[in-house]
């Protein structure tokens, strides 16, 4: 008989909210298609690029959080105006100090079949920086579409030094020391139109870029300082020589490198923002 009554009851309750549900009206309101972004806003911004490393006029393709890509951001400072940064620093080290096994064991033997004590050090030192400064101007207010044009200036500097030393222990102190630098520097100009479409309510718009590109590389060159100290007297010499050479052996006393290069659509790219405010 308890559970007749109750399941009466459940039936009475279900009916009673079913007449309260179909008998509302709902809310009237607006969505959003789009959140554009305003002043004060900020963004994330993943590219995938097109261009390639051989291209006349190549700059910054992309960054899909690969090692070695720029680290990019935007900021809006004004609704339709934003400023753009890419930044990469790379920095490589490494040192190594010895001296050899007074052993005939360990095979240290000149071709006259002496032992050959040596101290061996050598240093190395890579660095590049880069830093991609650049501008957007918004036309289309709407909340959907977004197309914009604006400028990029590209900065990049790379510096390689070695130091290898061999130095003779039971020679008198015979050594040679070697000593390799090579500078570069990369200036770039980037003209580019895009557009972006806001996804959904969502703060990520999804868009292309395009436009002309010119490049001057400068640099390049490797210099050689080698130190020569011998019984019979010391020497040395400083001479150039460059990466891509097709005479390999060629030393220059003097040596300049630079190159230029300009076309359009040398970084076509597919970009992903993901915003955020304050």
């Amino acid at each position: 008989m308890k559970k007749v009554l109750l399941l009466v009851a459940l039936a009475f309750g279900v009916s009673s909210s079913y007449a309260q549900l179909s008998t509302r009206e709902n809310d009237a309101s607006v969505e959003k298609l789009g959140a554009r972004p305003v002043k004060g806003d900020m963004a994330l911004t993943f590219a995938i690029g097109t261009g390639k490393d051989s291209a006349t006029a190549s700059l910054y393709k992309g960054n899909l959080l690969g090692a070695g890509d720029l680290l990019t951001f935007k900021k809006y400072l004004e609704d339709d105006l934003a400023f753009r940064l890419g930044v990469r620093l790379y920095k490589k080290s490494s040192a190594i100090k010895g001296v050899s096994a007074d052993s005939t064991a360990f095979s240290n033997l000149n071709q006259q079949g002496q032992v050959e004590q040596f101290e061996y050090n050598y240093k190395m030192n890579k660095r590049e920086y880069i830093i991609v400064p650049g501008i957007e101007k918004h036309f289309n207010a709407g909340n959907i579409f977004d197309v914009y044009t604006g400028a990029d200036l590209y900065l990049g500097f790379k510096k390689e030094v070695s130091n290898n030393d061999d130095i003779k222990l039971n020679r008198a102190g015979d050594s040679q020391k070697t000593k390799l630098t090579t500078k570069n520097t990369i200036a770039g100009l980037g003209w580019i139109v895009g557009f972006n479409v806001f996804v959904a309510q969502l703060p990520i718009s999804v868009g292309l870029e395009y436009g002309l590109n010119a490049k001057w590389d400068i640099g390049g060159k490797t210099k050689h300082e080698v130190e020569t100290k011998t019984s019979a007297g010391s020497s040395s010499a400083e001479f150039f020589t460059y990466e891509g050479d097709k005479n390999a052996n060629r030393q220059y006393s003097k040596l300049g490198k630079r190159s230029f290069g300009m076309d359009t659509n040398q970084n076509v790219r597919l970009a992903v923002n993901i915003y955020f405010g304050k």
